[in-house]
């Protein structure tokens, strides 16, 4: 039997409702979300990925140099794309965290190809795509995915914990590092402009296990964000996680 996805209360009782079909409507035993037939019984999860991306800057021409995430830029001036550095994804509910990083050789070569074979396996597998500000990762691996000679994974169903959070809550920021230190999380480990150049100019292996580590914490902290946000901002009835009625709370 699986919990109730609003408060995670584990047993459910028959109500005595019945739709049309004549099917059932149970509720939890805690919080009195309602659903009909056996779901609590019989249906099974949705699988949710939740991934992130660690790109490159972009290669310019000339005394242009390297580009930072949103600056505007003339197509001309671009000498080589971006490529993903390393990426990191984990299954809801689980603890084993998939990750994979370009080698010295690849980024100095600017070559993810290699990388993304095992990432677009883990999201085209998913009934979910999560993160934060997930449209970015999602386009970001589609760039690459696209410039690499791949199909595009299935990704129809999101779940961002950026629009999530500013429905549910009024802070000063929204950034993950902000949000995870809110609530008690530990917050993003460091890393500076002269991390990302270095990967650049000398592929620096030392460097490329601290942007590895850097990727997977924040998948980890994500997680953690996301699994909290759920209870605050419901996912759409579609993806069959939240489609609960909920009964009104007596005073």
């Amino acid at each position: 039997m699986q919990n109730c996805p609003r408060c995670y209360f584990k047993k459910w009782l028959k109500t005595d409702k019945w739709n049309e079909d004549g099917i059932r409507f149970f509720k939890c035993g805690r919080c009195g979300t309602e659903q009909i037939g056996d779901y609590p019984f019989t249906r099974q999860k949705p699988k949710i990925l939740y991934f992130d991306v660690e790109n490159s800057l972009t290669d310019l021409y000339g005394n242009f140099g390297l580009t930072v995430r949103g600056e505007r830029i003339s197509h001309k001036m671009i000498k080589n794309p971006y490529f993903i550095i390393c990426w990191s994804a984990v299954w809801v509910g689980t603890n084993n965290i998939h990750s994979a990083c370009v080698t010295q050789d690849e980024a100095l070569a600017r070559d993810d190809k290699n990388i993304l074979a095992p990432l677009w396996d883990l999201m085209n597998d998913a009934d979910i795509i999560a993160g934060h500000n997930i449209k970015y990762d999602i386009k970001s691996a589609g760039a690459r995915f696209i410039k690499n000679g791949f199909s595009a994974p299935d990704t129809s169903k999101v779940m961002d914990t950026l629009p999530m959070a500013r429905k549910a809550w009024k802070l000063e920021s929204y950034t993950l590092d902000y949000i995870c230190r809110y609530l008690g999380i530990k917050g993003k480990d460091k890393m500076g402009m002269d991390d990302w150049t270095g990967i650049q100019d000398t592929g620096d292996e030392k460097l490329l296990r601290k942007m590895m580590k850097y990727n997977r914490g924040d998948v980890k902290n994500g997680v953690k964000v996301l699994e909290i946000l759920k209870g605050w901002s419901p996912p759409p009835p579609e993806f069959g996680m939240q489609s609960f009625k909920k009964e009104p709370r007596k005073k």
